[in-house]
């Protein structure tokens, strides 16, 4: 075990599947589609940020065939420890967009805790209570 792995949750370390990257079959790029997906983020952020962080999550989610994408902001609410905010989130974890998350209990805080991308078997593991 890592020593980054060590102030990781249990179950966020069983979670950890990032090993399994290297043996994956890699796909081929989609230029087209990405070029797509570039054209209609400009239109959504012309639009609000709102709108294209909810883009930026259904996009990622379809194109990389995931059941779940979001993005969270880290945050210090004065009432709260730093936690992350779900601002936009596209699959099975939809309802938990804005909620909190503290940091040492979180997908992003493991990934911050690891200093690399990392991929979760299970994050719903990371992301319910």
């Amino acid at each position: 075990m890592s020593s980054n792995e060590t102030g990781i949750r249990a179950a966020h370390r069983e979670s950890l599947i990032t090993h399994e990257l290297a043996s994956r079959v890699s796909r081929r790029p989609n230029y087209g589609a990405e070029a797509r997906v570039l054209r209609r983020l400009a239109h959504a952020l012309a639009t609000s940020d709102a709108a294209m962080l909810d883009m930026l999550a259904s996009e990622a989610a379809r194109l990389c065939r995931a059941g779940s994408a979001g993005i969270s902001v880290l945050e210090s609410p004065p009432d709260m420890q730093a936690s992350f905010r779900w601002t936009a989130l596209a699959g099975h974890c939809a309802p938990l967009l804005n909620t909190y998350r503290p940091f040492d209990d979180s997908v992003c805080g493991v990934t911050l805790a690891m200093g690399k991308p990392e991929l979760l078997k299970r994050p719903n593991v990371i992301s319910r209570r």
